[in-house]
């Protein structure tokens, strides 16, 4: 199972993301049953394979010389007892990170776009322009409150990918939810979470919500919508003054608390 149609293209953006730390993501596709070139890791220098002793009714010792057993030992009860802890504490963030332009679109089987209180002619342009090659459906409500507003479209966007889940797609299927990075439409924003959940719940799900400016044009917003198409891994996207971030978790540096840790680790978030 590939995620990217090309396997160069693949293996140029493992790189990158190995030179950039970013083991996170390769996990991910590691635990959905991707298929991981582990060598990549250790550039030039592979290193050994050590084999584990296996089928002891045969009577045979595959221990460790018993010298080197004891210089082991005693290494170990040099090592200072570790009795101190801490807790570590993160924060939501943005990144910026741009998406390599050698990296082509996978091919998905369906693709929806869900716009939050667009202008109408947002909505029609989007829907000219993509040919309906992809279903654009825009969310309008004639309720003030915000909160009652939320809830309605989190309804709506729901049963509109359960009913895209139910026809069975043979391949990966793309949802992109447009919302405004301004005022009451940055709130739309907590769509996200459907999205996340819809992504665990279904390994060909990919779902991307895409924080466009205040403004923005119906060509921006379709620029924007392609380039994201081409990057299935980031699930939260925001623009902001031309720049293309993307959600993570940063580490939360409180008053008096150094940046060197020792011992045992507790996260939380």
């Amino acid at each position: 199972m590939q995620l990217f149609e090309q396997e160069e293209v693949f293996k140029e953006l493992m790189s990158k993301w190995i030179a950039n730390r970013e083991m996170n993501k390769l996990a991910e596709l590691w635990a959905k049953g991707f298929y991981i070139d582990w060598r990549l890791l250790y550039s030039n220098v592979i290193p050994k394979r050590i084999s584990l002793p296996t089928y002891p009714f045969s009577q045979e010792r595959c221990w460790a010389p018993e010298v080197e057993a004891r210089a082991v030992r005693t290494e170990t009860a040099k090592a200072p007892a570790v009795t101190s802890s801490c807790t570590l504490l993160f924060e939501p963030a943005w990144k910026k990170q741009d998406i390599p332009l050698e990296v082509e679109i996978p091919a998905y089987d369906r693709r929806m776009v869900l716009l939050c209180e667009p202008e109408e002619v947002l909505h029609e342009k989007l829907e000219a322009s993509l040919n309906g090659a992809t279903q654009v459906l825009a969310f309008q409500s004639g309720k003030g409150r915000i909160d009652e507003r939320f809830q309605g479209y989190a309804v709506q966007a729901f049963e509109s990918i359960q009913s895209m889940l139910k026809d069975k797609p043979k391949g990966r299927v793309l949802v992109q939810i447009v919302v405004r990075n301004s005022g009451e439409g940055r709130l739309f924003s907590g769509l996200s979470g459907l999205l996340k959940t819809a992504r665990l719940e279904n390994p060909k799900f990919i779902g991307q919500l895409i924080e466009v400016e205040q403004g923005e044009q119906a060509e921006g917003i379709l620029a924007k919508l392609e380039d994201n198409s081409r990057s299935p891994m980031d699930g939260w996207i925001r623009y902001e003054e031309g720049q293309r971030k993307t959600a993570c978790w940063s580490r939360l540096v409180t008053s008096g608390q150094k940046r060197s840790f020792h011992g045992e680790i507790v996260g939380s978030i």
